[in-house]
């Protein structure tokens, strides 16, 4: 009996020790709950057109080819590999080169203008949800549904006769130029011929990676179709009006209540009253150990996500603060910054995105862009709504955008590439704020005042040259549809800030708040004067820009803007076809250019993505290529908390300092124990200002240095008052043991510090304990922990930037949760502007050995009530300390000595198989 109780106890540490990983509130599996702001509004792929829809249904499907992501190059899936040296046909499987993805050798094309790649694909175990097993029909079947999916069909355009454009023959035959080559006799293998009409140079990753959709459903008559043999382009005498043809409008119309894909997850339920929707891991999935072609193929290590809608941004983050929600799926307003920043158990994730907020203008309408009754290509003159779009474009204050509304968390828009894209083109046309300037432009271009003798404003507004109304609201009124403010209260303000501003020159304009759903249904329908939404990006300039402005997606697609420009068209169709890199980046900044001088959008701004999560439940979230840490990537690599990880913390940086002036920054990384770890990789950024260096490794003590240099900071009485907030962040640290052991990363640091111009008096704070943890919480003799902590309050000023000590200052110190007590609860500073509380623990209740963590604030508040105030956080932890393990006994059975060893050869398996493995 003494040596059962002895196993329990060993038993039920060791499975302490992965209480996260096992999974939340007891649950078997792990699982990722994921806080939506709003729900799906389909399951149907093909007109899934919000990223509510896609974050469920898009990891539901798969591609043919897959990419790894940390070489950045293809690797063997369901495509397993093409032809690297041509054979005299007929072809079999012996002439597919594995892994290799590239055209056929040129020598063997039969027009040296059509690049020509013979892709070769392995069905085996590739199974639909359904059990149903995939062939090579599926492959075909979805080509042909991508061609005539607008939102699609650009990624397949170069097999199109003369690429889909005028003159295409494609809407009489939809004839793509693929063969079937080669097929096994038990149809598991197949190979196929793609003859390009143009070179593509993202043939591979966008044509070869089609969305895979299976032929057994969307063909037959279960979504709709006529037939339970719809015909393609690929069957003998198909024609487009064959009665027994594939049906683009029934499979667009078909609910897909029960979707079936092949990808890692599957389909399990959508409770549309409740807001919830669910997937699974798809253990059944080929793409695992023992995988023919890649020793390194894994699964994720999450059994499943559920979604959950939460209408504000509030509401998702009183969630995640509860620990209700495990990730918030959507970029955090920034006001919610600071009380996140130093949230126990949350981390925010801070990345600069490619997307943008625009202003869209509808330029089918007369007064927005093209003449009534011109019909492209329209000559320049056609534009006639170019001079109004310039006027509006100097009524956009956007570094009144960034500063009051996005709190610095993003940078003012120009062109549609961001500046942190290498395919920026700094030189484009640029609007400054210039109310006057826009009068001059209407005055010029002949727009005409209700009122000619009174100067233009409110009540009397511009009509068009021709005397007739611009919007069309009543009485003239342009209508700019924002979403709402309790849903994007930054689109919401915006649209608030330029109508204001266009009203102040006679521009008749007026903010519309609307659910966002019925603004991306009315420029799908075509149907709006202007509005503001924002694009997430995840491809390569010459793509979103072929897919927002090409005239081909004017009047399906995701040209909602109707914009029509044959030059814009040469170029970008140029950027997607070459191959060379500095030929593509020429064309892709001279179609920036013709962009921004004819302004169909107006990027106001371009995004910080300011993502929360809890680091407590999750490791392992990787920023991908559009910015954000929700994406294929994360969710194949994320996994429950280890007992190994590291930890990282800023060495308290100043709460507040001034513009253009320069501070040093400490980082110490540790492991879970506190023990500093040398040789860790650390990366760090800063929203605004100058961090160097921002890749670092730690030396022996486990720290790294910096120094920081604050951006320039105007002299505007809206800066003078309450300064601008700086992000310094700790990005990522990383360390593995010289075991090799791979540690789990350092969940993202923040640290918030406020920027004043060089006129301004204020105190800044910096916070000290040692050591910041309390352990025990309580010892053998009841006595309960402590710590003491230091607050440093230093006074600056145009004489003093660097700051000087001082006397008398009040400090008030807080903790959240309100567990520990703190004592004095106010403190004023000494003769060395040190403020010393104690900070004493409670009889935490759980005494398992684990540590809480908690959140110090402090305030400080001097006698001057001209110096600004300052705050700064600190975490401290609480070491719950466990109970006592029974004494062993003197000596050891044989039974109870094997079940020690079964015991240490599980918690080292499961230590192993929740280790972040490696793609």
């Amino acid at each position: 009996m003494r040596g059962i109780i002895i196993t329990c106890v060993v038993c039920a540490l060791v499975l302490s020790s992965f209480g996260n990983v096992i999974g939340q509130d007891g649950e078997e599996e792990l699982i990722l709950r994921v806080a939506m702001q709003d729900d799906i509004k389909t399951l149907n792929p093909l007109n899934a057109g919000d990223v509510w829809s896609w974050n469920v249904v898009g990891y539901l499907y798969d591609n043919p080819i897959n990419k790894n992501a940390e070489l950045e190059t293809f690797r063997p899936y369901i495509a397993v590999g093409t032809v690297s040296t041509y054979r005299i046909l007929p072809l079999d499987w012996a002439d597919c080169t594995i892994g290799d993805f590239n055209y056929t050798p040129k020598v063997y094309w039969e027009d040296e203008n059509k690049p020509e790649a013979i892709v070769f694909y392995d069905f085996s175990d590739v199974y639909w949800h359904d059990g149903e097993q995939m062939s090579i029909r599926d492959v075909l079947f979805s080509y042909h549904v991508t061609a005539q999916t607008p939102n699609w069909k650009k990624n397949v355009a170069c097999l199109k006769d003369k690429c889909g454009r005028l003159g295409s023959n494609y809407p009489n035959d939809h004839n793509l130029s693929i063969d079937l080559v080669w097929e096994s006799e038990d149809n598991m293998r197949a190979a196929l011929k793609f003859t390009l009409q143009e070179p593509y140079f993202n043939f591979f990753r966008n044509t070869i990676g089609v969305l895979l959709l299976p032929y057994h459903v969307w063909g037959t008559t279960e979504s709709g179709q006529v037939s339970d043999k719809t015909k393609i382009w690929i069957d003998g005498n198909y024609t487009p009006d064959d009665p027994d043809a594939w049906d683009l409008g029934e499979a667009f119309g078909f609910d897909n209540s029960n979707p079936i894909g092949s990808g890692p997850f599957q389909y399990e339920e959508w409770d549309a009253p409740a807001g919830i929707s669910k997937i699974s891991t798809n253990r059944d999935h080929f793409f695992q150990e023992g995988f023919l072609y890649d020793e390194y193929a894994y699964q994720p290590n999450i059994d499943g996500i559920t979604f959950m809608v939460f209408k504000t941004a509030e509401a998702a983050v009183l969630a995640l603060m509860n620990n209700d929600v495990d990730f918030i799926a959507w970029s955090i307003p920034p006001t919610f910054v600071g009380d996140l920043a130093n949230e126990p158990g949350v981390t925010l994730q801070q990345s600069p995105e490619q997307g943008f907020r625009y202003l869209a203008y509808n330029m089918r309408k007369k007064s927005f862009g093209y003449d009534e009754g011109k019909v492209f290509p329209y000559a320049p003159e056609d534009d006639v709504g170019k001079p109004l779009r310039k006027a509006m474009a100097h009524c956009i204050d956007k570094n009144k955008i960034v500063q009051r509304l996005l709190l610095c968390f993003g940078v003012p828009g120009e062109g549609p590439v961001s500046s942190v894209n290498s395919y920026y083109n700094s030189s484009i046309p640029k609007y400054a704020f210039e109310p006057d300037e826009a009068i001059d432009i209407l005055t010029n271009a002949g727009y005409k005042l209700t009122d000619p003798a009174s100067p233009p404003g409110p009540g009397n507004w511009w009509l068009r040259p021709d005397g007739q109304y611009i919007g069309s609201g009543p009485g003239g009124k342009i209508e700019i549809l924002t979403p709402q403010a309790d849903y994007d209260p930054i689109k919401a303000q915006a649209g608030l800030m330029l109508a204001t501003e266009m009203q102040k020159i006679g521009i008749y304009a007026e903010s519309i708040a609307m659910d966002a759903h019925s603004i991306l249904y009315r420029a799908e329908e075509r149907n709006f004067d202007m509005y503001i939404l924002d694009w997430r990006i995840a491809s390569c300039p010459a793509e979103f820009l072929h897919a927002f402005f090409h005239s081909s997606n004017a009047e399906f697609g995701q040209n909602y803007p109707g914009y029509q420009n044959q030059t814009f068209d040469v170029l970008i169709d140029k950027a997607r076809q070459a191959s060379n890199k500095s030929v593509r980046k020429q064309a892709i900044f001279d179609a920036q250019a013709a962009i921004s001088w004819d302004l169909p959008y107006d990027v106001l701004s371009y995004k910080t993505n300011i993502e929360a999560y809890r680091s407590d439940n999750f490791v392992g979230w990787q920023v991908g290529w559009s910015g954000s840490i929700y994406n294929w990537m994360s969710l194949y690599s994320i996994h429950g908390v280890s007992p190994f990880k590291a930890r990282a913390d800023f060495n308290s940086p100043p709460s507040a300092m001034f513009s253009n002036s320069t501070i040093p920054i400490s980082v110490l990384v540790t492991d879970q124990d506190r023990v500093p770890l040398e040789g860790a990789e650390v990366w760090l950024n800063a929203s605004l200002g100058k961090l160097s260096p921002e890749i670092g490794t730690t030396s022996a003590s486990g720290r790294i240095s910096a120094t920081y240099t604050a951006p320039y900071v105007p002299l505007t009485q809206d800066y003078i008052n309450n300064g601008t907030t700086i992000i310094l962040n700790i990005k990522e640290a990383t360390y593995t043991g010289p075991d090799k052991l791979e540690y789990d990363p350092a969940p993202s640091r923040l640290a918030l510090i406020q920027v004043y111009p060089e006129i301004c008096d204020f105190v800044s704070i910096t916070m000290h304990a040692e050591p910041d943890i309390i352990d025990p919480d309580i010892d053998e003799d009841g006595q309960l922990g402590f710590v003491f902590v230091d607050v440093m309050v230093k006074q600056h000023s145009v004489n003093y930037p660097s700051g000087f000590p001082v006397e008398g200052v009040n400090v008030q110190l807080d903790v959240d949760p309100a567990v520990p007590t703190v004592e004095p609860a106010h403190n004023k500073t000494n003769t060395e502007g040190i403020a010393t509380f104690t900070v004493t623990s409670t009889d935490l209740p759980d005494d398992d050995g684990s540590e809480k963590e908690f959140l110090l604030i402090a305030r400080a508040a001097h006698p001057d009530p001209h110096i600004k105030e300052s705050k700064q956080g600190m975490h401290v932890f609480i070491k719950d300390a466990a109970q006592p393990i029974p004494s062993p006994p003197e000596t050891y059975t044989f039974e109870i000595a094997a079940a020690a060893i079964v015991i240490v050869s599980l918690a080292v398996l499961a230590l192993y198989s929740f280790r972040r493995r490696s793609p």
